[in-house]
């Protein structure tokens, strides 16, 4: 951030930031809030924006996808994204993938991931794969996710960073 904050104090801000309107002066910001934080770091009093009026739905939407191609996701929020993207706009996973850049492969293994048990991801979650698989005694019945599920879920955390 203070690298930003310090490119930013020399040239600007080179990208404008998309945000919408919610109020007669409130703004939110849609994609942009790494360079926001780091212009007020760097003591800019405005920045340059590209409003859109978008309803609520619309604003999720954007936002979501927005998350989605930030690099540094985990697959669970990847998923959970993906997941409540699809429900608020009815997309298929192969338009998802479409939309985000990714391979169809890549969503279909995220939603595979969603599907498993809410104490499954937790441990996942909170313990990654190797050690949630150690706490099972390598069986994966037992944690209530089954074995295509663990197996989505390797694939997701190792092709995290590919992808």
């Amino acid at each position: 951030m203070e690298e930003l904050a310090l490119s930013i104090r020399d040239v600007g801000v080179l990208e404008p930031l998309l945000v919408t309107r919610r109020g007669r002066k409130r703004f939110i910001v849609i994609a942009g809030h790494r360079r926001l934080e780091a212009a007020k770091r760097a003591g800019l009093d405005a920045v340059l924006c590209v409003v859109l009026d978008l309803s609520d739905g619309e604003f999720l939407h954007y936002s979501l996808i927005e998350n989605l191609q930030r690099a540094n996701l985990e697959p669970f929020e990847e998923a959970a994204a993906i997941k409540q993207l699809i429900e608020l706009t009815g997309f298929t996973y192969r338009e998802v993938a479409a939309k985000l850049g990714k391979s169809a492969a890549f969503v279909s293994e995220r939603l595979a991931y969603w599907n498993c048990r809410r104490m499954s991801r937790r441990r996942f979650w909170r313990d990654g794969f190797r050690r949630a698989r150690r706490l099972n005694g390598g069986r994966f019945r037992s944690s209530g996710c089954d074995g295509n599920c663990w197996s989505a879920a390797r694939k997701a955390t190792s092709s995290s960073s590919r992808n």
